[in-house]
C-alpha cells in the first residue's frame, strides 16, 4: 500500500474517536425510522449539494404540504409548490424537477415498494435512467435503504480518499468505489461512508485542513493539493 495504514485500521480509529448522530445522515437517519423507500430516495436527492441538516428541514417542509411522499402525492402537486417547500436547501428548481421525474419513473412500478423488493440490477437501471439521479444518489439509496453492500463515494470522501493517498487524481467514481471495496469487507462499507463523511466536515476540510488535530494524522500521507475535477461517471456527480 502506498499510505500510512490499512484503510480498515482508519475506519476502526475514526469509529473509536466520533460520536455520530443519526440525525447527521438524512438518509440514515429515515431508514432508521421506516419512513417508505420513495421518501428515503427523495430525501437523497434534496440533500444533494448541501448540508443534510438542511436537507431535512426542506424535506419536513415538502412532507408538510404532500402528506405522505408518494408518486402519486408528487404529481398531483404544482411544481412551484414542491420548489417553495426546497428552497432552504438551495438548487431548489433543479431538485423539484429531478423528484418529478423520479416520481413519473417510480410510478410507473406495481408499487413504490417495489424500490426495495426489486432486484437489484432492475432498481439501479430504472434509477440510473432518470436525469438528475447518479451513482452516488443510487448507491446512498442502495446501502441505506436496501442494506446493498456497496459504498458511496460523495464530494468529503473523494477528497479524503485522495489525501489519504488511496485513490488517484484521475479516478473516477467506479474506480474509487473498486478501490474501496478491494480494500474493506462489506460490513464496513455503511460505518466507512458515515466517519469518512465525518472526517471531512471536521478536519480533512476542503480549505484549512485541520491536519494537526485530525485522529488520522500519523496514517495519512497529506496530500493536500489535489485537483478540483468533477467526478468522470455516469450522468451527474449525485
Amino acid at each position: 500500500m502506498t499510505y500510512g495504514g490499512s484503510l480498515k485500521e482508519m475506519i476502526d480509529l475514526l469509529e473509536k474517536h466520533f460520536k455520530v448522530s443519526d440525525e447527521e445522515f438524512i438518509a440514515y437517519y429515515l431508514c432508521r425510522r421506516g419512513y417508505n423507500p420513495f421518501e428515503v430516495l427523495i430525501s437523497i436527492i434534496i440533500s444533494q449539494n448541501t448540508r443534510d441538516d438542511l436537507a431535512l428541514i426542506a424535506f419536513n417542509n415538502l412532507k408538510g404540504v404532500l402528506g405522505d411522499i408518494t408518486p402519486n402525492s408528487v404529481l398531483n402537486t404544482p411544481i412551484n409548490v414542491i420548489e417553495e417547500s426546497l428552497k432552504v436547501a438551495g438548487l431548489y428548481r433543479r431538485k423539484a424537477r429531478v423528484i418529478v421525474e423520479c416520481a413519473k419513473n417510480v410510478g410507473e412500478l406495481r408499487s413504490y415498494a417495489d424500490l426495495n423488493s426489486l432486484p437489484t440490477n432492475d432498481v439501479r437501471e430504472l434509477l440510473l435512467s432518470i436525469k438528475g439521479i447518479g451513482y452516488k444518489t443510487v448507491d446512498v439509496f442502495m446501502l441505506m435503504c436496501r442494506g446493498e453492500k456497496v459504498f458511496p463515494i460523495d464530494t468529503h470522501i473523494r477528497r479524503v480518499l485522495r489525501r489519504l493517498g488511496i485513490v488517484g487524481r484521475g479516478d473516477d467514481y467506479l474506480r474509487m468505489q473498486d478501490i474501496v471495496h478491494s480494500l474493506l469487507p462489506p460490513d464496513y462499507y455503511l460505518k466507512a461512508h458515515i466517519l469518512l463523511i465525518e472526517l471531512g466536515r471536521k478536519y480533512c476540510k476542503a480549505r484549512k485542513a485541520l491536519c494537526s488535530k485530525c485522529p488520522l494524522s500519523n496514517l495519512c500521507m497529506k496530500k493536500l493539493v489535489i485537483s478540483d475535477d468533477r467526478f468522470k461517471h455516469h450522468n451527474t456527480a449525485n
